[in-house]
């Protein structure tokens, strides 16, 4: 037998097995159902049977319905959600609003539209006046409910793509009802959204982005607790000034004995280390975005998020940043780079101008030592003609009271010879200047 076909009969023997577990999984069902109806009476129950959809079931346990929630909400009781000093949901009943948002979303929002964007506003407002009927939200948290119910609602389809999808393209009836494991989701609806995810323009956008999520080489381990749950947990044995998103960063990828998944990110963490030194020497300094993760990671923050916070954070609140237009992450990088240029380039002017300035000074003090070297020669040589005039005695011209060699006339003489000479530079063409 080729290997194509013994692969394609393994294909088929496994979506015979998974289809023979999910009748099986129906029949146990069905069975406790009557149990269940049968003893329905004895405990007075009003539970309604959940009816089969006649599709996957591959569920340990039934998905999360949140029904306490509900029966909160029929007690009119509401609760109080904390937030950390981010803005960012903490404590046990920010645990509990998370996964209610979910619960909505996946119900409230139909999994045929293709873009959160292109859900109605009635949609999103249903979502933001259901979940303020058992919590106590105020209108600046409606943001962050709508931007959380778009991240499960996104995670809950790529769920259904990888789950239920993907793995029985090989097998239509599998494929015929909606999930059992789901029964709130339309027919109709299901049979559009495997229609737009078997598509071969889908499946080779679906390869890209794996591609992609591949280039992830830190992920966390926070499972659901995220980051703000850690950093609840850090509170009670660090003081608040020491948790920063560096710190964060490292105790999210850390297992419980402080190991950590691969070398990489061991390594990372040990730059993040000696970077902090660094700073609390004094070496380095950092502002902003550019601070002890980004300069560990090498790599630029991404839009609309920050690392190492969740992603309730945006960069505009966590440094504290002015407000600006969207930017691409090739602009963020052209930003970046036109930034470093500019500093080399006001370094190199510095230099320049130093160097200038040294050898201006340079030239000041050579031109200054010149300058007086020719006074003192001037001066010495009038004191040397002095001293000559004074105290020469030649013989031929001794006068009669033992004077100096010249006479008055011939001084006289010279006097005038200078004046004249004198005279004539201070004259151009005969006139005097």
């Amino acid at each position: 037998m080729a290997p194509s076909q013994s692969a394609s009969v393994a294909k088929k023997m496994k979506s015979k097995e998974k289809r023979l577990k999910t009748k099986k999984t129906k029949s146990l069902k069905e069975s406790t159902s009557t149990t269940f109806s049968e003893g329905s009476h004895s405990k007075k129950s009003k539970t309604k049977a959940v009816e089969s959809t006649g599709g996957l079931k591959l569920l340990k346990r039934h998905a999360v319905t949140m029904s306490r929630i509900t029966s909160r909400k029929t007690r009119r009781q509401k609760k109080m959600v904390l937030f950390n000093r981010k803005g960012t949901p903490c404590g046990k009943v920010a645990k509990e609003l998370q996964s209610y948002i979910g619960v909505l979303a996946r119900r409230k929002v139909p999994i045929i539209i293709p873009n959160w964007k292109d859900a109605t506003a009635e949609e999103k407002a249903k979502i933001w006046s259901r979940v303020q009927i058992p919590f106590t939200l105020g209108p600046e948290n409606k943001k962050m409910v709508l931007k959380s119910a778009a991240t499960k609602w996104r995670e809950f389809k790529s769920r259904l793509t990888s789950n239920y999808v993907i793995p029985y393209l090989d097998d239509p009836e599998a494929l015929k009802y909606p999930p059992d494991d789901y029964p709130f989701i339309n027919a109709d609806h299901w049979t559009e959204f495997v229609k737009s995810r078997t598509t071969l323009s889908f499946l080779e956008k679906r390869k890209a982005q794996q591609e992609r999520r591949k280039q992830n080489k830190y992920p966390h381990r926070l499972s659901r607790k995220g980051y703000a749950g850690l950093e609840e947990e850090l509170a009670n044995e660090i003081d608040d000034e020491e948790i920063d998103r560096a710190t964060l960063w490292i105790k999210g990828r850390q297992s419980k004995n402080g190991n950590f998944k691969d070398e990489e990110t061991k390594k990372t963490a040990e730059k993040i280390d000696a970077l902090k030194k660094r700073v609390a020497t004094g070496e380095l300094s950092i502002e902003g975005s550019d601070d002890i993760l980004t300069l560990a990671l090498g790599t630029p923050e991404h839009g609309g998020r920050v690392r190492g916070v969740g992603g309730q954070m945006n960069p505009s609140t966590y440094f504290n940043l002015p407000k600006r237009r969207k930017q691409s992450l090739e602009a963020t990088v052209r930003v970046s780079v036109q930034k470093i240029m500019l500093e080399e380039k006001e370094k190199i002017v510095e230099d320049a101008r130093e160097k200038i300035i040294e050898e201006a000074k340079e030239k000041i003090v050579a031109k200054e030592r010149a300058f007086w070297a020719v006074k003192i020669a001037e001066l010495e040589a009038k004191i040397h003609a002095t001293q000559d005039g004074n105290c020469a005695t030649p013989q031929t011209h001794v006068s009669g009271q033992g004077s100096c060699s010249r006479t008055a006339d011939q001084i006289a003489q010279e006097q005038a010879k200078a004046r004249l000479e004198e005279e004539d530079v201070n004259r151009v063409d005969g006139k005097a200047i």
